[in-house]
């Protein structure tokens, strides 16, 4: 099972790179809007506390996704950076050539850094799957334009 979520992950993760282009998908999405709901607000909780022992059982473990996300966690905790939802402007399900699917969504934060507090929108693109019958983010893409 774990070699095959492996070679899952893999083949999502080169579609990660740009490769194959991605539509806008009709399918209802409510069910992952919430799971990435729930997991922004444990983020949020995870920065706050410092630990990012929260957002583990929204992950597969030890995988490139979990990885990536573990260090932009410690990069924000250790600059004492919060980021916390103020606004989803746009919830989008997208499809690719290859049926792979995807949520993009367009989330405005407010940024907490040094006692000062900045509005950023900033577009996510959230990749998930499933562990035992329940989901998982398998990785979190962010538009190249927008700093980290």
């Amino acid at each position: 099972m774990k070699l095959l979520n492996a070679a899952i992950l893999l083949l999502l993760l080169t579609a990660c790179g740009g490769q194959g282009e991605w539509e806008d998908d009709n399918r209802n999405a409510e069910d992952e809007e919430a799971f990435i709901l729930s997991y922004l607000d444990d983020w949020e909780e995870s920065l706050e506390s410092g630990s990012f022992s929260y957002m583990e059982p929204y992950y597969i473990l030890n995988n490139h996704g979990y990885h990536n996300e573990r260090r932009y966690h410690q990069q924000l905790v250790s600059s004492r950076t919060i980021e916390r939802v103020a606004a989803v402007e746009e919830t989008v399900p997208e499809v690719n050539e290859y049926e792979e699917e995807r949520i993009r969504m367009t989330i405005t934060y407010e940024i907490e850094e040094g006692g000062a507090v900045t509005e950023e929108t900033r577009t996510r693109f959230f990749y998930l799957g499933e562990d035992d019958g329940e989901p998982v983010i398998e990785a979190i893409g962010r538009r190249s334009d927008e700093d980290e």
